[in-house]
């Protein structure tokens, strides 16, 4: 009845509420696609307005549900071959759908996290990194592949760093954390990346280097990440309430001289 009524002007009304009844009994995507019968659309699926739908309900069961993410190719994979799909997305014109399933596809391939997050050029996006519509799919992708291979499971902090090293994403989580729509994320992972360097052991005066703030010379107090070094300072003296330190003593470390200091700060 959902697929006839669009001939209707009650249509819509009993489309929302069906798809008001899937949400609240949480409804799987798959059961979903076969109700709609979208396995049998065959090569025009793409063009058919029920799979619309189904795409926006996936969408929307993924936001309500974030640890338990589907994606749209895992279950086209379900009814389709590989050769299906692809020939799908062949005769599909040109749209953002389009390169999301074609993204999506490149997992049947059973890439690790890490080699997507390359094929996916993520590793270039720098600062519009979590701002990505690939990020977004590469995340989806990494929990999926974490639950199906946990001797091999990876973070997404850890695929961070090793693309683009600690200093690299401290300054990609500075400029995302000055836009709403992805601050957020910024800030949770900004607190992930603390807490692994103070599993790994590293003091702050270890990271005052890898912030490379003991080359700031004159400009230290002006620098953008010193407020981040300033804030796992913090961190790390309240999880080492026997080892703290201060600002003072870690630029005495790194050859800054307190009047030198003083002096940068006056022209502040």
């Amino acid at each position: 009845m959902l697929i006839e009524g669009n001939k209707v002007p009650i249509a819509g009304t009993l489309q929302t509420e069906q798809i008001q009844r899937w949400m609240a009994s949480q409804t799987s995507p798959s059961d979903v696609f076969r109700f709609l019968m979208l396995s049998k659309a065959g090569d025009n699926l793409l063009d058919n307005p029920q799979f619309l739908k189904w795409v926006q309900y996936v969408d929307d069961l993924n936001k309500a549900n974030p640890d338990k993410k589907t994606t749209i190719m895992s279950v086209l994979g379900t009814y389709y071959t590989s050769t299906e799909l692809t020939k799908i997305l062949e005769v599909a014109a040109p749209s953002k759908l389009v390169k999301r399933l074609e993204a999506e596809q490149k997992w049947l391939g059973k890439d690790t996290p890490d080699e997507l997050f390359k094929i996916l050029k993520l590793d270039k996006a720098g600062d519009e990194l979590l701002s990505s519509p690939q990020f977004k799919t590469w995340v989806t992708y990494m929990k999926e592949f974490n639950m199906e291979n946990y001797k091999y499971k990876t973070t997404l902090i850890a695929t961070l760093v090793r693309n683009y090293g600690d200093g690299g994403l401290v300054t990609i989580l500075e400029a995302a954390k000055g836009v709403k729509s992805t601050a957020s994320t910024a800030k949770r992972l900004q607190s992930e990346q603390f807490q692994l360097w103070l599993t790994n052991g590293y003091t702050p005066d270890d990271i005052f280097k890898v912030l490379k703030l003991d080359k700031a010379g004159d400009n230290l107090l002006t620098n953008s990440l010193l407020p981040t070094w300033r804030k796992y300072l913090d961190s790390f003296n309240l999880e080492n309430p026997t080892k703290k330190t201060t600002l003072l003593t870690t630029l005495t470390k790194n050859k800054y001289s307190e009047n030198s200091v003083w002096c940068s700060s006056l022209k502040q």
